[in-house]
């Protein structure tokens, strides 16, 4: 009789319906960025109805955003991450949050890393402001200028870095010094002994019209167009670890560096597409290869401070 209980089981077996795995009901695709700027909920929604997935935003720094892996690199909860400095990618990318990209279907301008951790999706010159009359061609001419420097330390360790990569270090600590004995502080009373201010083109994109501070500073300049390119910031996007929609999150990657979508994020923050207009050259050298230079540059300039 034995030998009829195998059959018999075969068929209870063949007769039952294998579980299937149901798709995740209500998906979500959660975004960590350090800045959200005017209509960027409106824009991030069009792909989640394009792919029918809830897109959340979260406004977090790069900081809160490590602290947070460090505590639970599983739970974290965070799918992409948007960054707006060249200096908190760096900084995350060490802390090994990142998925490789494997997509090869990045535009050539979202200059993929060689690592395919991270992307480029928005550009942010530094310029020069000026008073009439005066020409800052390069950015080795503010050495001659008393001049206000409008960057913060995340910007300046960025803006930096080109010299570090073409000089030697001590030439490169001459420029930081140079550039800080002709700096006065950012205050009404010295705008009359100031001939520029170097600053971020979304700074300047962003600035209120009644502040004085800024109204005889009426020439906008792209220093080092016409040589070895304007030296800029970047925005920068990748998909974290234990991402539970990696593919997707690819997706939206590849999104954003579309022409027409890249056009509209760049818009949203005072960004340059990465796509070039042709009306100034940039530096040629990547973000991420600059990014080597950085913790060098932040110990000449806590040596100048």
């Amino acid at each position: 009789m034995r030998w009829c209980l195998f059959p018999i089981l075969l068929l209870l077996l063949i007769g039952c319906d294998v579980p299937k795995a149901a798709p995740e009901k209500n998906p979500t695709l959660v975004i960590a960025t350090d800045r959200l700027a005017e209509g960027d909920s409106l824009l991030f929604a069009k792909f989640g109805a394009q792919h029918k997935i809830e897109i959340v935003l979260k406004e977090m720094t790069a900081d809160s955003i490590m602290q947070l892996y460090q505590e639970d690199r599983y739970g974290l909860g965070i799918d992409v991450i948007l960054l707006h400095h060249a200096y908190d990618m760096r900084l995350v990318r060490n802390s090994k949050l990142l998925e490789p990209l494997k997509s090869s279907t990045f535009l050539a301008e979202a200059m993929l890393t060689e690592s395919k951790l991270f992307i480029t999706c928005g550009i942010d010159p530094f310029v020069c402001l000026s008073k009439k009359n005066v020409r800052i061609n390069i950015y080795d001419d503010l050495n001659a200028q008393p001049l206000f420097m409008n960057l913060k330390h995340k910007s300046k360790t960025h803006f930096f870095a080109p010299y570090e990569e073409r000089l030697h270090r001590a030439k490169t600590f001459e420029r930081l010094k140079k550039l800080d004995e002709n700096t006065v502080p950012m205050k009404a009373w010295f705008r009359d002994s100031s001939n520029a201010i170097l600053t971020t083109y979304s700074d300047y994109k962003a600035l209120e019209p009644e502040d004085s501070l800024w109204t005889n500073f009426t020439e906008l300049q792209f220093p080092n167009s016409s040589t070895s390119g304007v030296f800029y910031d970047v925005l920068t996007a990748g998909v974290i670890q234990q991402s539970s929609h990696f593919k997707t999150a690819t997706n939206l990657l590849e999104w954003l560096t579309t022409p027409e979508i890249n056009k509209k994020l760049t818009a949203n923050r005072g960004y340059e597409p990465i796509r070039s207009a042709g009306n100034y050259r940039r530096f040629a050298t990547p973000a991420d290869l600059l990014m080597q230079y950085h913790t060098m540059i932040e110990r000449m300039l806590k040596e100048i401070e």
